[in-house]
Protein backbone atom coordinates (compact mmCIF):
# COMPACT_ATOMS: atom_id res chain seq x y z
CA UNK A 1 0.00 0.00 0.00
CA UNK A 2 0.67 3.71 -0.42
CA UNK A 3 0.35 4.72 2.93
CA UNK A 4 1.83 1.70 4.91
CA UNK A 5 5.08 4.22 4.89
CA UNK A 6 3.25 6.55 6.84
CA UNK A 7 1.50 3.99 9.15
CA UNK A 8 4.86 2.62 10.23
CA UNK A 9 6.27 6.48 10.93
CA UNK A 10 3.29 6.96 12.84
CA UNK A 11 3.55 4.04 15.01
CA UNK A 12 7.51 5.12 15.18
CA UNK A 13 6.33 8.87 16.59
CA UNK A 14 3.75 6.83 18.99
CA UNK A 15 6.12 4.94 20.73
CA UNK A 16 8.86 7.80 21.17
CA UNK A 17 5.40 10.25 22.67
CA UNK A 18 5.27 7.49 25.42
CA UNK A 19 9.32 7.34 26.26
CA UNK A 20 8.77 11.35 26.77
CA UNK A 21 7.90 13.39 30.07
CA UNK A 22 5.03 13.61 30.36
CA UNK A 23 4.27 11.09 27.46
CA UNK A 24 2.01 11.86 24.80
CA UNK A 25 -0.43 9.58 24.57
CA UNK A 26 -1.06 8.55 21.14
CA UNK A 27 -4.95 7.97 19.73
CA UNK A 28 -6.74 4.30 21.00
CA UNK A 29 -6.74 2.28 17.92
CA UNK A 30 -2.76 2.88 17.55
CA UNK A 31 -1.78 1.75 20.86
CA UNK A 32 -3.09 -2.10 20.54
CA UNK A 33 -0.26 -1.97 17.18
CA UNK A 34 2.79 -0.86 18.69
CA UNK A 35 4.04 -3.98 20.22
CA UNK A 36 3.73 -5.69 16.37
CA UNK A 37 7.28 -5.73 14.56
CA UNK A 38 5.48 -6.39 11.26
CA UNK A 39 2.49 -5.15 10.20
CA UNK A 40 -0.29 -7.23 8.12
CA UNK A 41 -2.53 -5.49 5.57
CA UNK A 42 -5.57 -5.70 7.92
CA UNK A 43 -2.87 -3.55 10.98
CA UNK A 44 -1.97 -1.29 7.77
CA UNK A 45 -5.99 -0.14 7.35
CA UNK A 46 -6.76 -0.15 11.04
CA UNK A 47 -3.63 2.59 11.84
CA UNK A 48 -4.71 4.34 8.81
CA UNK A 49 -8.21 4.60 9.41
CA UNK A 50 -6.95 6.25 12.77
CA UNK A 51 -4.73 8.53 11.15
CA UNK A 52 -7.65 9.73 8.75
CA UNK A 53 -9.99 10.59 11.26
CA UNK A 54 -7.38 11.84 13.92
CA UNK A 55 -6.09 15.22 11.70
CA UNK A 56 -3.85 16.72 14.56
CA UNK A 57 -2.01 13.32 14.91
CA UNK A 58 -1.68 12.83 11.32
CA UNK A 59 -0.38 16.60 11.03
CA UNK A 60 1.82 15.89 14.04
CA UNK A 61 3.32 12.59 12.41
CA UNK A 62 3.89 15.10 9.10
CA UNK A 63 5.89 16.80 11.03
CA UNK A 64 8.22 13.99 12.20
CA UNK A 65 9.26 12.87 9.00
CA UNK A 66 9.87 14.33 5.72
CA UNK A 67 8.95 13.34 1.88
CA UNK A 68 12.61 11.01 1.75
CA UNK A 69 11.49 8.85 4.45
CA UNK A 70 8.44 8.32 3.54
CA UNK A 71 7.72 8.37 0.24
CA UNK A 72 5.97 10.84 -1.90
CA UNK A 73 3.13 9.10 -2.37
CA UNK A 74 2.85 8.55 1.89
CA UNK A 75 3.64 12.40 2.38
CA UNK A 76 1.35 13.80 0.03
CA UNK A 77 -1.61 11.38 2.17
CA UNK A 78 -0.22 12.96 5.64
CA UNK A 79 0.50 16.63 4.50
CA UNK A 80 -2.50 16.80 2.35
CA UNK A 81 -1.34 20.09 0.47
CA UNK A 82 -3.70 21.53 -2.49
CA UNK A 83 -4.50 19.31 -5.24
CA UNK A 84 -2.76 16.40 -3.29
CA UNK A 85 -5.68 13.77 -3.94
CA UNK A 86 -5.14 14.28 -8.46
CA UNK A 87 -1.46 13.71 -7.53
CA UNK A 88 -1.94 10.84 -4.99
CA UNK A 89 -4.61 8.73 -7.57
CA UNK A 90 -1.73 9.16 -10.47
CA UNK A 91 0.69 7.60 -8.01
CA UNK A 92 -1.92 5.20 -7.10
CA UNK A 93 -2.51 4.01 -10.66
CA UNK A 94 0.99 3.80 -11.12
CA UNK A 95 1.48 1.96 -7.94
CA UNK A 96 -1.17 -0.15 -9.06
CA UNK A 97 0.32 -0.79 -12.85
CA UNK A 98 4.00 -1.35 -10.96
CA UNK A 99 2.31 -3.77 -8.78
CA UNK A 100 0.61 -5.28 -12.06
CA UNK A 101 3.78 -5.87 -13.75
CA UNK A 102 5.39 -7.19 -10.99
CA UNK A 103 2.47 -9.50 -10.44
CA UNK A 104 2.78 -10.25 -14.14
CA UNK A 105 6.48 -10.64 -13.52
CA UNK A 106 6.29 -13.48 -10.67
CA UNK A 107 3.36 -15.22 -12.35
CA UNK A 108 5.62 -15.46 -15.48
CA UNK A 109 8.98 -16.42 -13.25
CA UNK A 110 6.20 -19.36 -11.23
CA UNK A 111 4.67 -20.23 -14.64
CA UNK A 112 8.69 -20.81 -16.37
CA UNK A 113 9.48 -22.85 -13.02
CA UNK A 114 6.59 -24.89 -13.53
CA UNK A 115 7.51 -25.75 -16.94
CA UNK A 116 11.33 -26.45 -16.09
CA UNK A 117 9.82 -28.77 -13.21
CA UNK A 118 6.92 -30.49 -15.90
CA UNK A 119 9.53 -30.32 -18.73
CA UNK A 120 12.58 -31.90 -16.35
CA UNK A 121 9.35 -34.25 -14.96
CA UNK A 122 8.54 -35.34 -18.22
CA UNK A 123 11.98 -36.18 -19.18
CA UNK A 124 12.40 -38.29 -16.60
CA UNK A 125 8.86 -39.68 -17.52
CA UNK A 126 10.45 -40.49 -20.97
CA UNK A 127 13.88 -42.20 -19.67
CA UNK A 128 11.77 -44.25 -17.52
CA UNK A 129 9.19 -45.49 -20.04
CA UNK A 130 12.69 -45.77 -22.16
CA UNK A 131 13.78 -48.05 -19.00
CA UNK A 132 10.54 -49.94 -18.94
CA UNK A 133 10.78 -50.44 -22.61
CA UNK A 134 13.83 -52.01 -22.81
CA UNK A 135 12.96 -54.01 -20.35
CA UNK A 136 9.63 -55.47 -21.82
CA UNK A 137 12.55 -56.10 -24.96
CA UNK A 138 14.25 -58.13 -23.05
CA UNK A 139 11.25 -59.76 -21.44
CA UNK A 140 9.47 -60.38 -24.75
CA UNK A 141 13.34 -62.45 -25.75
CA UNK A 142 13.09 -64.23 -23.27
CA UNK A 143 9.32 -65.11 -24.21
CA UNK A 144 10.56 -65.80 -27.61
CA UNK A 145 13.38 -68.20 -26.64
CA UNK A 146 10.98 -70.27 -24.28
CA UNK A 147 8.82 -70.32 -26.67
CA UNK A 148 11.41 -71.52 -29.31
CA UNK A 149 12.29 -73.82 -26.59
CA UNK A 150 9.34 -75.16 -26.14
CA UNK A 151 8.06 -75.71 -30.01
CA UNK A 152 11.67 -77.54 -30.24
CA UNK A 153 10.88 -79.58 -26.67
CA UNK A 154 7.51 -80.41 -28.49
CA UNK A 155 9.50 -81.40 -31.37
CA UNK A 156 11.48 -83.71 -29.52
CA UNK A 157 8.81 -85.14 -27.42
CA UNK A 158 6.59 -85.66 -30.70
CA UNK A 159 9.99 -87.37 -32.65
CA UNK A 160 10.58 -89.75 -29.76
CA UNK A 161 6.53 -90.38 -29.78
CA UNK A 162 7.24 -91.68 -33.03
CA UNK A 163 9.88 -93.68 -32.40
CA UNK A 164 8.20 -95.00 -29.51
CA UNK A 165 5.45 -96.06 -31.96
CA UNK A 166 7.88 -97.70 -34.39
CA UNK A 167 9.86 -99.51 -31.81
CA UNK A 168 6.50 -100.68 -30.75
CA UNK A 169 5.02 -101.78 -33.62
CA UNK A 170 8.48 -103.13 -34.77
CA UNK A 171 8.19 -105.58 -31.51
CA UNK A 172 4.57 -106.29 -32.40
CA UNK A 173 5.77 -107.60 -35.79
CA UNK A 174 8.73 -109.28 -34.01
CA UNK A 175 6.01 -111.41 -31.60
CA UNK A 176 3.79 -112.01 -35.08
CA UNK A 177 7.07 -113.51 -36.82
CA UNK A 178 8.01 -115.25 -33.38
CA UNK A 179 4.47 -117.18 -33.03
CA UNK A 180 5.02 -117.87 -37.01
CA UNK A 181 8.21 -119.39 -36.51
CA UNK A 182 7.34 -121.31 -33.34
CA UNK A 183 4.14 -122.68 -35.21
CA UNK A 184 6.71 -123.59 -38.36
CA UNK A 185 8.85 -125.24 -35.20
CA UNK A 186 5.81 -127.20 -33.91
CA UNK A 187 4.82 -128.45 -37.45
CA UNK A 188 8.25 -128.99 -38.59
CA UNK A 189 8.84 -131.45 -35.14
CA UNK A 190 5.84 -133.12 -35.89
CA UNK A 191 7.44 -133.83 -39.37
CA UNK A 192 10.04 -135.28 -38.04
CA UNK A 193 8.66 -137.06 -35.28
CA UNK A 194 6.46 -138.85 -38.10
CA UNK A 195 9.70 -139.15 -39.90
CA UNK A 196 11.74 -141.12 -37.24
CA UNK A 197 8.45 -143.50 -36.66
CA UNK A 198 8.73 -144.75 -39.96
CA UNK A 199 12.17 -144.69 -40.21
CA UNK A 200 11.92 -146.80 -36.68
CA UNK A 201 9.11 -149.29 -38.35
CA UNK A 202 11.32 -149.68 -41.70
CA UNK A 203 14.18 -150.88 -39.18
CA UNK A 204 11.93 -153.33 -37.48
CA UNK A 205 10.81 -154.73 -40.77
CA UNK A 206 14.19 -154.89 -41.89
CA UNK A 207 15.35 -156.84 -38.38
CA UNK A 208 12.67 -159.30 -38.67
CA UNK A 209 14.12 -162.61 -40.84
CA UNK A 210 11.39 -163.53 -43.36
CA UNK A 211 9.84 -167.65 -43.12
CA UNK A 212 12.06 -170.19 -44.39
CA UNK A 213 10.97 -171.21 -48.54
CA UNK A 214 9.41 -167.73 -48.38
CA UNK A 215 9.91 -165.24 -50.72
CA UNK A 216 10.62 -161.53 -49.73
CA UNK A 217 7.56 -159.57 -49.14
CA UNK A 218 6.62 -157.06 -51.05
CA UNK A 219 3.99 -154.36 -50.21
CA UNK A 220 3.99 -151.45 -47.59
CA UNK A 221 5.48 -153.62 -44.59
CA UNK A 222 8.54 -155.03 -46.61
CA UNK A 223 11.93 -153.21 -47.07
CA UNK A 224 12.35 -151.09 -49.69
CA UNK A 225 15.63 -149.62 -50.85
CA UNK A 226 13.77 -146.84 -51.99
CA UNK A 227 11.14 -146.07 -49.57
CA UNK A 228 14.03 -146.40 -47.24
CA UNK A 229 16.35 -143.86 -48.77
CA UNK A 230 13.41 -141.52 -49.47
CA UNK A 231 12.43 -141.46 -45.89
CA UNK A 232 16.31 -140.93 -44.32
CA UNK A 233 16.33 -137.89 -47.29
CA UNK A 234 13.03 -136.52 -46.06
CA UNK A 235 14.40 -136.81 -42.13
CA UNK A 236 17.26 -135.38 -43.19
CA UNK A 237 15.41 -132.56 -44.72
CA UNK A 238 12.94 -131.73 -41.57
CA UNK A 239 15.92 -131.43 -39.60
CA UNK A 240 17.73 -128.92 -41.25
CA UNK A 241 14.61 -127.20 -41.81
CA UNK A 242 13.96 -127.63 -38.10
CA UNK A 243 17.46 -126.47 -37.38
CA UNK A 244 17.36 -122.97 -40.00
CA UNK A 245 13.85 -122.11 -38.45
CA UNK A 246 15.84 -122.18 -34.81
CA UNK A 247 18.61 -119.83 -36.43
CA UNK A 248 15.57 -117.49 -37.53
CA UNK A 249 13.93 -117.54 -33.97
CA UNK A 250 17.57 -116.82 -32.08
CA UNK A 251 17.79 -113.74 -34.76
CA UNK A 252 13.99 -112.59 -34.23
CA UNK A 253 14.27 -113.18 -30.47
CA UNK A 254 17.34 -110.79 -29.94
CA UNK A 255 15.75 -108.31 -32.21
CA UNK A 256 12.62 -108.11 -29.65
CA UNK A 257 14.84 -107.96 -26.86
CA UNK A 258 17.33 -105.56 -28.39
CA UNK A 259 13.81 -102.93 -29.43
CA UNK A 260 12.63 -103.81 -25.93
CA UNK A 261 15.70 -102.94 -24.33
CA UNK A 262 16.22 -99.70 -26.12
CA UNK A 263 19.69 -100.39 -26.64
CA UNK A 264 21.87 -102.52 -28.30
CA UNK A 265 23.67 -105.86 -26.66
CA UNK A 266 25.94 -107.20 -28.98
CA UNK A 267 25.10 -110.67 -29.15
CA UNK A 268 27.43 -113.89 -29.44
CA UNK A 269 28.67 -114.67 -33.11
CA UNK A 270 25.71 -116.89 -34.47
CA UNK A 271 27.07 -120.40 -34.89
CA UNK A 272 27.21 -121.32 -38.19
CA UNK A 273 23.74 -123.02 -39.39
CA UNK A 274 23.41 -126.97 -39.67
CA UNK A 275 23.34 -128.68 -42.86
CA UNK A 276 22.44 -132.01 -43.04
CA UNK A 277 22.64 -133.13 -46.82
CA UNK A 278 20.85 -136.25 -48.06
CA UNK A 279 23.09 -139.75 -47.93
CA UNK A 280 23.30 -141.04 -50.94
CA UNK A 281 20.81 -143.91 -51.89
CA UNK A 282 21.96 -147.60 -51.02
CA UNK A 283 23.67 -150.07 -53.84
CA UNK A 284 21.86 -153.08 -54.95
CA UNK A 285 21.90 -155.35 -51.96
CA UNK A 286 23.54 -153.20 -49.89
CA UNK A 287 22.24 -153.25 -46.25
CA UNK A 288 20.59 -149.97 -45.70
CA UNK A 289 21.89 -147.17 -43.20
CA UNK A 290 21.12 -147.23 -39.86
CA UNK A 291 18.78 -144.61 -38.82
CA UNK A 292 20.11 -141.63 -36.50
CA UNK A 293 20.11 -142.28 -32.78
CA UNK A 294 18.66 -139.61 -30.84
CA UNK A 295 22.15 -138.76 -28.99
CA UNK A 296 24.43 -138.74 -31.76
CA UNK A 297 24.48 -135.69 -33.66
CA UNK A 298 23.81 -135.58 -37.20
CA UNK A 299 26.48 -134.18 -39.70
CA UNK A 300 27.38 -130.74 -39.97
CA UNK A 301 25.65 -130.18 -36.49
CA UNK A 302 26.18 -126.94 -34.87
CA UNK A 303 28.80 -126.02 -32.63
CA UNK A 304 28.76 -126.08 -28.67
CA UNK A 305 27.77 -122.42 -28.58
CA UNK A 306 24.68 -122.65 -30.63
CA UNK A 307 21.45 -123.75 -28.38
CA UNK A 308 20.78 -127.05 -28.72
CA UNK A 309 17.81 -128.57 -30.55
CA UNK A 310 14.96 -129.82 -29.28
CA UNK A 311 14.39 -133.45 -29.18
CA UNK A 312 12.14 -134.85 -32.09
CA UNK A 313 8.83 -135.67 -30.60
CA UNK A 314 9.03 -133.30 -27.64
CA UNK A 315 5.28 -132.10 -26.84
CA UNK A 316 6.72 -128.09 -27.15
CA UNK A 317 9.19 -127.43 -29.11
CA UNK A 318 8.58 -123.75 -29.57
CA UNK A 319 8.61 -123.35 -26.13
CA UNK A 320 11.46 -125.37 -25.42
CA UNK A 321 13.73 -123.33 -27.87
CA UNK A 322 12.51 -120.25 -26.79
CA UNK A 323 13.38 -121.24 -22.96
CA UNK A 324 17.14 -121.50 -24.01
CA UNK A 325 17.05 -118.28 -25.61
CA UNK A 326 15.73 -116.34 -22.50
CA UNK A 327 17.09 -116.60 -19.00
CA UNK A 328 14.58 -116.35 -15.72
CA UNK A 329 15.35 -115.55 -12.42
CA UNK A 330 15.37 -117.55 -9.46
CA UNK A 331 12.49 -117.50 -7.11
CA UNK A 332 12.84 -117.23 -3.43
CA UNK A 333 11.21 -119.50 -1.15
CA UNK A 334 7.80 -117.85 0.15
CA UNK A 335 8.62 -115.21 3.30
CA UNK A 336 12.40 -114.72 2.58
CA UNK A 337 12.86 -110.54 1.87
CA UNK A 338 14.81 -110.01 -1.39
CA UNK A 339 17.01 -107.55 0.02
CA UNK A 340 17.98 -109.71 2.95
CA UNK A 341 21.56 -111.05 3.39
CA UNK A 342 19.72 -114.53 3.63
CA UNK A 343 18.13 -114.37 -0.27
CA UNK A 344 21.91 -113.86 -1.19
CA UNK A 345 23.21 -117.57 0.43
CA UNK A 346 19.98 -119.26 -1.13
CA UNK A 347 20.42 -117.82 -4.19
CA UNK A 348 24.40 -118.33 -4.39
CA UNK A 349 23.44 -122.21 -3.42
CA UNK A 350 21.37 -122.56 -6.66
CA UNK A 351 23.34 -125.51 -8.65
CA UNK A 352 25.80 -123.80 -11.42
CA UNK A 353 25.11 -120.10 -10.00
CA UNK A 354 27.42 -117.21 -11.16
CA UNK A 355 28.02 -114.48 -9.09
CA UNK A 356 28.96 -111.18 -11.05
CA UNK A 357 30.14 -107.92 -8.94
CA UNK A 358 30.38 -104.15 -9.78
CA UNK A 359 33.67 -103.83 -8.01
CA UNK A 360 34.06 -100.12 -7.17
CA UNK A 361 30.31 -99.91 -6.47
CA UNK A 362 30.75 -102.57 -4.22
CA UNK A 363 34.56 -101.74 -2.14
CA UNK A 364 33.34 -98.18 -1.93
CA UNK A 365 30.12 -98.88 -0.04
CA UNK A 366 31.85 -100.97 2.19
CA UNK A 367 35.18 -99.35 2.65
CA UNK A 368 35.17 -95.94 1.43
CA UNK A 369 38.14 -94.29 4.13
CA UNK A 370 40.65 -97.74 2.93
CA UNK A 371 42.80 -96.48 -0.37
CA UNK A 372 41.62 -98.40 -3.73
CA UNK A 373 44.07 -101.50 -3.73
CA UNK A 374 42.86 -101.71 -0.16
CA UNK A 375 39.17 -101.98 -0.94
CA UNK A 376 40.26 -104.67 -3.98
CA UNK A 377 41.99 -106.60 -2.28
CA UNK A 378 38.87 -106.84 0.82
CA UNK A 379 36.25 -107.33 -1.63
CA UNK A 380 38.44 -109.99 -3.17
CA UNK A 381 39.00 -112.02 -0.32
CA UNK A 382 35.09 -111.19 1.08
CA UNK A 383 34.32 -112.72 -2.20
CA UNK A 384 36.17 -116.16 -1.61
CA UNK A 385 35.11 -116.61 1.61
CA UNK A 386 31.30 -116.38 0.52
CA UNK A 387 32.31 -118.22 -2.59
CA UNK A 388 33.62 -121.04 -0.66
CA UNK A 389 30.47 -121.05 1.75
CA UNK A 390 27.91 -121.14 -0.95
CA UNK A 391 30.22 -123.09 -3.89
CA UNK A 392 29.15 -120.65 -6.74
CA UNK A 393 31.49 -119.07 -9.35
CA UNK A 394 31.90 -115.29 -8.59
CA UNK A 395 33.88 -112.94 -11.10
CA UNK A 396 34.19 -108.98 -9.34
CA UNK A 397 34.77 -106.61 -12.27
CA UNK A 398 36.36 -103.22 -11.80
CA UNK A 399 36.80 -99.83 -14.05
CA UNK A 400 40.70 -99.44 -15.79
CA UNK A 401 43.68 -100.89 -15.24
CA UNK A 402 45.09 -101.54 -11.82
CA UNK A 403 47.37 -99.30 -10.40
CA UNK A 404 49.63 -101.31 -8.43
CA UNK A 405 51.39 -104.25 -10.04
CA UNK A 406 50.76 -106.38 -7.06
CA UNK A 407 48.49 -109.38 -7.36
CA UNK A 408 45.79 -109.41 -5.86
CA UNK A 409 44.85 -112.05 -3.41
CA UNK A 410 43.10 -115.21 -4.87
CA UNK A 411 41.71 -116.91 -1.69
CA UNK A 412 39.42 -119.11 -3.89
CA UNK A 413 41.44 -119.45 -7.41
CA UNK A 414 39.18 -121.79 -9.04
CA UNK A 415 35.47 -120.19 -7.47
CA UNK A 416 36.90 -116.11 -7.64
CA UNK A 417 38.23 -114.38 -10.93
CA UNK A 418 39.21 -110.93 -11.28
CA UNK A 419 39.39 -108.89 -14.26
CA UNK A 420 39.66 -105.16 -15.77
CA UNK A 421 37.16 -103.16 -18.08
CA UNK A 422 39.44 -102.13 -21.15
CA UNK A 423 40.79 -98.61 -22.08
CA UNK A 424 37.54 -96.16 -22.62
CA UNK A 425 35.14 -99.25 -21.44
CA UNK A 426 32.93 -99.03 -18.06
CA UNK A 427 32.90 -102.09 -15.74
CA UNK A 428 29.27 -101.56 -16.28
CA UNK A 429 29.05 -102.56 -19.82
CA UNK A 430 31.90 -105.03 -19.22
CA UNK A 431 29.18 -106.90 -16.58
CA UNK A 432 25.72 -106.07 -18.65
CA UNK A 433 28.03 -108.23 -21.77
CA UNK A 434 28.72 -110.71 -19.09
CA UNK A 435 25.24 -111.16 -18.17
CA UNK A 436 24.71 -112.02 -21.89
CA UNK A 437 27.32 -114.19 -22.72
CA UNK A 438 27.00 -116.94 -19.69
CA UNK A 439 24.54 -120.04 -20.63
CA UNK A 440 20.88 -119.14 -20.19
CA UNK A 441 20.44 -122.75 -18.08
CA UNK A 442 22.89 -120.91 -14.95
CA UNK A 443 21.35 -118.84 -12.56
CA UNK A 444 23.13 -115.35 -12.35
CA UNK A 445 23.33 -112.94 -9.65
CA UNK A 446 24.59 -109.49 -10.38
CA UNK A 447 25.50 -107.42 -6.81
CA UNK A 448 25.95 -103.24 -7.42
CA UNK A 449 23.44 -100.71 -6.90
CA UNK A 450 24.19 -98.48 -9.58
CA UNK A 451 20.46 -98.18 -11.20
CA UNK A 452 22.21 -98.91 -14.59
CA UNK A 453 23.43 -102.29 -13.92
CA UNK A 454 20.48 -103.46 -12.39
CA UNK A 455 17.92 -102.37 -14.77
CA UNK A 456 20.37 -104.51 -17.59
CA UNK A 457 20.58 -107.51 -15.23
CA UNK A 458 17.29 -107.46 -14.71
CA UNK A 459 15.95 -107.41 -18.16
CA UNK A 460 18.05 -110.15 -19.12
CA UNK A 461 16.54 -112.16 -16.26
CA UNK A 462 19.48 -111.70 -13.55
CA UNK A 463 18.64 -111.72 -9.55
CA UNK A 464 19.61 -108.33 -8.45
CA UNK A 465 21.53 -107.44 -5.08
CA UNK A 466 22.27 -104.45 -3.24
CA UNK A 467 25.70 -103.93 -2.24
CA UNK A 468 25.21 -103.49 1.18
CA UNK A 469 23.20 -106.70 1.02
CA UNK A 470 26.58 -108.81 -0.49
CA UNK A 471 28.64 -106.55 2.14
CA UNK A 472 26.11 -108.08 5.39
CA UNK A 473 26.33 -111.61 3.80
CA UNK A 474 30.12 -111.36 3.96
CA UNK A 475 29.63 -111.60 6.93
CA UNK A 476 27.56 -114.26 8.35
Amino acid sequence: MLVRAAVEAALTVAREGLTLVPPLVPPPGIRRYLGFTKLSTAAVRAVAQVLERDDDYRSRVAAAVDEAAVGRAAWLWLTRPEGWEEEFAQLRREAAATAASASDAREERDARRRLTAARAAAERAVAKALEHEQEAAGIRADLAEEQSQRRRLDARVAGLEAELAQARDERASAVRQLKQVEATLARRAAEAKAATARLRALEQDRQVPPPPGSEPASGPGSLDPVALTEALGTASGRAAELADALHELTELVASALEASAGRAVSPAAPAPRPSAPSPPPPSPGAAPPAAPSARSPSPGAASSAAPTLPRAGSEEPAKAATSLLRRSPLNLPPGLRDDSPEAVDILLRAPGAWLLVDGYNISMTGWPEASVAEQRRRLVVGLGELAARTGAAAKVVFDGAADEPSPLPRSSPHLVSVMFSPAGVEADDVLLQLVGQLPVARPVVVASSDNRVREGARRLGANLVHARQLLAAFRR
